[in-house]
């Protein structure tokens, strides 16, 4: 995972602010929020599935062919036997890796608004009789 995708998804999907996200939150701090988040919306997939399959198996007459909820609508990450919480933590040079980008992130925007401030100050020069 890029810091750019970090960033969509914690600015982007979770709303973070982004000078928290680019200024102040931890590696550690990244991952448990990502956690979070995703078991907060596999928990409204499992209660999705739960509502589906009872739907279907109270208005079904052959009911043989939903054997269980995890057949009806599997969940990635949640009906996986793998271990996805350790494939989710970065090792250390996947860390600096992405502390680089955040680094050329942060210097791209400040670039940015350092460049904004100066046209609206020739904005203003030129105004100004």
């Amino acid at each position: 995972m890029t810091a750019h995708m970090l960033y969509e998804q914690l600015v982007g999907e979770i709303g973070i602010p982004r000078d928290e996200f680019l200024r102040h939150m931890r590696m550690w701090e990244i991952t448990a929020v990502r956690r979070g988040y995703f078991r907060r919306v596999n928990r409204q997939w499992e209660q999705t599935r739960f509502i589906a399959y009872y739907i279907l198996k109270s208005s079904m007459r052959d009911t043989s062919k939903i054997t269980s909820v995890k057949d009806l609508l599997p969940i990635p990450g949640v009906d996986d036997t793998g271990d996805e919480e350790e494939k989710d933590i970065p090792g250390e040079d996947e860390q600096e890796r992405m502390r680089e980008e955040m680094r050329a992130i942060n210097q791209e925007a400040e670039r940015k608004r350092l460049q904004a401030q100066r046209e609206k100050e020739q904005i203003q020069k030129q105004e100004t009789p």
